[in-house]
């Protein structure tokens, strides 16, 4: 009848839940920026080395490398779509594998 009748019997999330989803979210967040500061940087980043090879190397590497990069694609687009599990674990992996990153980064700028 009332579309949000059984909203009387949940309770709110306690201070620590709010606080490990917050924690969970910047860690998340500082990983993506850390990918993005050593992919894009100007002298030494990744995006850069990669053009360099891509120029100095032969035609042979590079069509082997465009082979095992749309290979890879497939695969990990074939493991995340490819489960017909209503509640799959991959997002479940691939956030805690973004949260490590960010970890990674955070300690690495706090020992510097």
């Amino acid at each position: 009848m009332f579309k949000y009748q059984n909203q009387k019997t949940k309770k709110p999330d306690s201070i620590v839940t709010t606080l490990l989803a917050v924690l969970q979210a910047a860690l998340v967040l500082i990983g993506i920026i850390g990918i993005s500061v050593k992919f894009f940087d100007e002298q030494n980043g990744l995006l850069r080395q990669w053009f360099d090879y891509a120029i100095s190397a032969k035609l042979s590497n590079l069509v082997v490398i465009g082979i095992l990069i749309v290979a890879g694609v497939y695969l990990f687009n074939w493991w995340v779509k490819g489960s017909d599990q209503k509640h799959s674990a991959v997002g479940n992996i691939l956030m805690y594998g973004m949260m490590a990153v960010g970890a990674y980064v955070l300690f690495n700028f706090l020992s510097n």
